[in-house]
């Protein structure tokens, strides 16, 4: 299925087998760890090539998974997902809404450095708000600095 024939509102069924590296794949997010603000779902934010999700092609970075072997996910935090996936068997089938991001994700987008399924921590994405929210940050910070600067010199 190439990208224009991907229907975003369409939930998709992808069964994988957990191989020897495990499932293949990093996610991000839960109602702990928003994605973007007031996004609370489940990402696939890498998919490693040693893992079954690249052997089977179907999973994407920006996919949403919203179901774990028909358990829906979508209101869990992200611990609560990642024990899912850890007790989840062999095969998983994982139910994803492919597409969900105006982009994929990457480990780059994330404050964390790219926390994996494995790891049982979540991490953030600031996708839609990060360079605006940097921006901010950073003449703030600045603008901070300076002042105290100026103070010092002025005293």
């Amino acid at each position: 299925m190439s990208d224009a024939e991907v229907v975003k509102d369409v939930p998709v069924e992808i069964e994988l087998i957990r191989g020897a590296s495990g499932l293949g794949f990093n996610i991000r997010g839960g109602i702990d760890i928003p994605q973007t603000p007031g996004e609370n779902g489940i990402y696939v934010t890498k998919i490693r090539s040693d893992g079954s999700a690249a052997a089977d092609g179907r999973l994407q970075n920006g996919d949403k998974i919203i179901k774990i072997n028909g358990q829906d996910i979508t209101g869990f935090a992200h611990s609560e997902a990642v024990n899912m996936f850890r007790k989840s068997g062999n095969p998983i089938v994982l139910t994803v809404y492919q597409g969900s991001e105006a982009r994929p994700l990457t480990e780059e987008d994330s404050v964390d450095g790219g926390k994996t399924a494995k790891s049982a921590q979540g991490g953030l994405s600031l996708v839609k708000y990060g360079s605006l929210l940097g921006l901010l940050f950073l003449t703030g910070t600045l603008a901070y600095f300076a002042v105290k600067k100026y103070r010092l010199q002025v005293d």
